[in-house]
C-alpha cells in the first residue's frame, strides 16, 4: 500500500521524461497538459520533435505472431473460470472477437484521445523502479529502462502499474483514491497548470483499463512462478514450447488472479 501511494503520487511529475530532468521536465510537463493552450503551444514544435522521434518497439506486424498467440490464450485462461460458471459470457464472447485481430486492437487502444497525450514509460511495472528508503518506508521513486517509451494515455502506465502491484481488494478499497492521488500531485507540480478533472481521469481508466489487463494477464502469471524467467532462453525455444509455460506460469493461483482480475474489469464497466 504505501509504495503505490508513493509511485500514485510521484508519476505524474516524471511521465514527461525520465527520473530527474530539472528544467527540461518542467518544460515537458508544460507542454503536456495544458489543454491545448498557451504552454502546449508555446513549446508544440519541441514537444512533436520529442514524440516523432520516439520508436515503436513493441507492437510491430513483423514479429507479432507470438504476441497474438500469447494474447489469446492469456485471455482464454483468465475467461475459463467465469464461462465455467456461467459468468460474463456475453462480454467475454465480445472480448474475445474484439482480440481476433489483436495488432488492430492494441492500436485502437494506443489512440490518444487529446488532452491526454503524455509520454509514457511503456514498461511501467516495479522491477523498473528504484525506491528510497526512510525508517523501513518508502519516501521517494527513481524509473529506468524507456526501451517502449510511446506517446499516449497516461493510464497506459497507470493500469498496467495498478493491476500487476495490487491484489483484488487493494484495488476495490483504493482505486479512487490513488486516481485521487495521481490527479492531484500532477496538479500541484506546476502552480497554474491546467490540467483535465478528476473524472476525466477516472473516465480515462474506464477506457483504458483493458490494455493493463492483457498485459498484466500473462505477465503477472509470469511474476508468480516458482521458477525465474530468462527472457534469452526462453526467445531460443519454440513458439509452441514458450507459450505452454506462459499460459501455465503460477499455477491455479495465477489463474484465479487473472479471473478475477477479468471480472473486475467487466463490473467496473471498462471498455474491452
Amino acid at each position: 500500500m504505501s509504495r503505490l501511494r508513493v509511485i500514485t503520487n510521484r508519476v505524474m511529475p516524471w511521465i514527461a521524461a525520465s527520473g530527474r530532468l530539472g528544467k527540461a521536465k518542467v518544460k515537458f510537463l508544460r507542454c503536456i497538459f495544458d489543454d491545448g493552450s498557451s504552454a502546449k503551444q508555446s513549446n508544440l514544435k519541441d514537444f512533436t520533435n520529442l514524440v516523432e522521434n520516439l520508436i515503436e518497439t513493441r507492437f510491430l506486424e513483423y514479429n507479432w505472431e507470438d504476441a497474438e498467440y500469447m494474447y489469446a490464450g492469456a485471455l482464454d485462461r483468465a475467461a475459463g473460470p467465469l464461462l465455467e460458471n456461467g459468468e460474463k459470457v456475453e462480454e467475454i464472447n465480445h472480448f474475445k472477437n474484439k482480440l481476433k485481430n489483436s495488432l488492430m486492437y492494441f492500436k485502437s487502444i494506443l489512440t490518444v484521445q487529446e488532452p491526454m497525450g503524455v509520454i509514457c514509460h511503456g514498461d511501467f511495472c516495479r522491477n523498473n523502479v528504484l525506491y528510497k528508503y526512510e525508517n523501513g518506508s518508502p519516501v521517494d521513486i527513481r524509473f529506468f529502462d524507456l526501451a517502449t517509451a510511446r506517446y499516449g494515455s497516461p493510464m497506459l502506465d497507470f493500469t498496467f502499474f495498478f493491476f500487476l502491484n495490487s491484489s483484488e481488494n487493494s484495488r476495490k478499497l483504493y482505486k479512487d483514491e490513488y486516481l485521487k492521488i495521481y490527479h492531484d500531485s500532477l496538479s500541484a507540480t506546476i502552480p497554474g497548470l491546467k490540467v483535465p478533472s478528476l473524472e476525466d481521469f477516472k473516465e480515462e481508466f474506464r477506457r483504458k483499463a483493458v490494455y493493463g489487463f492483457i498485459i498484466c494477464s500473462f505477465f503477472k502469471p509470469a511474476c508468480m512462478d516458482p521458477v525465474p524467467f530468462d527472457p534469452i532462453k526462453e526467445s531460443r525455444k519454440p513458439l509452441e514450447v514458450r507459450a505452454s509455460r506462459s499460459l501455465n506460469n503460477g499455477g491455479k493461483k495465477a489463474t484465479e488472479v487473472t479471473a478475477n482480475m477479468l471480472r473486475e474489469l467487466i463490473d467496473l464497466k471498462c471498455e474491452i
